[in-house]
This record gives C-alpha cells, sequence and structure tokens, in this order.
C-alpha cells in the first residue's frame, strides 16, 4: 500500500525528494525509528536511502537525521560500468609504471625511514566508486599523522564560500624532504597499487575525506564513477578552483569519459608535475 499523506511522490521502493532532505511532516508512524529502505532521486541524483519517522519531530527524515536513530542511513550511488578499455589501460599503466620506477619507489620508501621513522605510508579511509570505502596509499611525508576529522573540518570550510580550494599549509608538520615529494607528486606513486586493485584509476574525481552525508545530493554524482590519482580538475587549475568547480568539474569527467579524454589528461598532467603548474 502507498499512503498519500507523506507529502512527496513516491511509490512502495522509490522516494522523489525534490532537493536534500525537504521533507514535510507526517502523522504518528506505527513503529517508530523503523526505517523503510528505497531509492530516493534527489536533484537528479539516485541513491538509496532509508528514510525514519521521528517522534521528537513528527518528520519523516533520512534516518541518519534522526536522533533516536541507533543507526546510520545507508546512501549508495549506483556505479557506472568501467569501460573495457579504461581497466585495461589501468592495468598496463599502472603495472608498467610500478616495475620502471621500482628503484625510485625503494629509494623513497628507504629516505622516509631514514629521516622520520615508521611509518613509511600512510593509509587512510576514502570513498570510492559507488560510494564502496578504500584505503588509499601514499608516502608519508608529515612527522606526524592529522587526524582526519581535521582534515574534514578544512575541507567543509572550502564548501561554505568561493575560495579557492587550496591545500592547508603544513609546512611545519613535513618531514625533510617532504615538501620536494608533494611538489612532484612523488608522495602519490603508492596509489599506482590502488589502481592495481580496481580501488581507483589512473584518471578520474581526486578522492576526498569528506564523509557521504556531507555532501550535496548533486555532488554525489562524483562516485559514478571510480576515482583517480589524476582527473579533469588537476588539469584544469586544481587548487586555484573554488570546491563547487571541483565537484562541477567531476561530474563533468564522469559525462564525458573516454579513451581520449583519458590520455589528454595524463599528458598535461606529467606537464603539470614537471612544470609549476602542479600546486
Amino acid at each position: 500500500m502507498t499512503p498519500s499523506w507523506l507529502g512527496i511522490a513516491y511509490t512502495s521502493t522509490h522516494y522523489h525528494l525534490p532537493n536534500r532532505y525537504s521533507l514535510r511532516s507526517c502523522p504518528s508512524w506505527q513503529e517508530p525509528h523503523s526505517p523503510i529502505s528505497g531509492t530516493c532521486l534527489a536533484n537528479d541524483v539516485t541513491v538509496g536511502m532509508s528514510v525514519i519517522h521521528d517522534s521528537q519531530s513528527g518528520m519523516l527524515v533520512p534516518e541518519a537525521l534522526c536522533p533516536a536513530a541507533s543507526h546510520r542511513s545507508a546512501v549508495n550511488v549506483a556505479l557506472r560500468p568501467v569501460p573495457v578499455w579504461k581497466r585495461c589501460m589501468d592495468i598496463v599503466g599502472a603495472g608498467s609504471a610500478l616495475v620502471l620506477l621500482a628503484p625510485l619507489l625503494l629509494a623513497i620508501a628507504a629516505y622516509i625511514r631514514v629521516v622520520s621513522g615508521r611509518p613509511v605510508f600512510f593509509r587512510q579511509p576514502r570513498l570510492g566508486g559507488g560510494t564502496r570505502p578504500f584505503t588509499i596509499w601514499k608516502f608519508r611525508t608529515l612527522a606526524t599523522n592529522r587526524p582526519v576529522e581535521q582534515h574534514r573540518q578544512y575541507v567543509r570550510s572550502l564548501m561554505a564560500d568561493e575560495q579557492a580550494a587550496a591545500k592547508p599549509d603544513l609546512q611545519r608538520d613535513l618531514i625533510p624532504g617532504g615538501a620536494f615529494l608533494r611538489r612532484y607528486s612523488l608522495d602519490e606513486l603508492p596509489q599506482l597499487f590502488n589502481v592495481l586493485r580496481g580501488d581507483m584509476s589512473l584518471v578520474g574525481p581526486r578522492p576526498d575525506v569528506l564523509e557521504l552525508e556531507q555532501y550535496e545530493p548533486w555532488q554525489l554524482r562524483r562516485f559514478e564513477v571510480t576515482p583517480g590519482i589524476t582527473g579533469l580538475w588537476q588539469v584544469s587549475g586544481k587548487n586555484r578552483l573554488p570546491f563547487r568547480r571541483m565537484i562541477e568539474l567531476d561530474i563533468e569527467y564522469a559525462e564525458r569519459r573516454n579513451i581520449w579524454l583519458d590520455i589528454l589528461i595524463l599528458i598535461k598532467t606529467l606537464r603539470a608535475v614537471v612544470s609549476s603548474d602542479n600546486q
């Protein structure tokens, strides 16, 4: 049976929201705090979401926003199929790079071990394609690992206005030589293993530290494709662009994805790494 008193158009398994969390009040629910799972269409983005009736507010809300809910909502973005050409390019490209750069990787790992001790690698959970979590790998360039929540707060501050999405100033926290590794993106090389595993691609939206509920619905489209080591944002202005423009470029890439665009982005990335544009 499909209730008609929710104030939103939906079937028993599909909810259509005009914008984020714009749900109207409804009568008391027979089983308070029990979730209704379905597919939510918000701002043309199809996601899976559990909604729940909050007896305190009288609202039907996403489960994550209900104060009395004991668990968080599950929001999933449909991952577009990975083209055969792209997966082949990732395997051949990442595999070849790891073989050719093996001496450099070992040298960097040994250097970090000598000047800063363990751990050599920095690992952090990120959201991948289809919002599937994975662990990203980098060479450690900070003397101490910054709490992930501190990084999230910084990124959220960038979302709030139109200022350039510049990286935080961490010069005082860098290990000796850390600035050099970052300047030439050498700290990103371990992500070639992420590419071989299929967690990442050579080209795609850059995975960041935000949690899923911190995105606006339209921004979730960036998760329709596998994240990448480099992407359209990196070769279109990178940290000189505001956060919103970064997301727009991520979505543009998801819509335009093709082999020639990937090749062009890779070429521009190599050019940027050896020039002053890799900021």
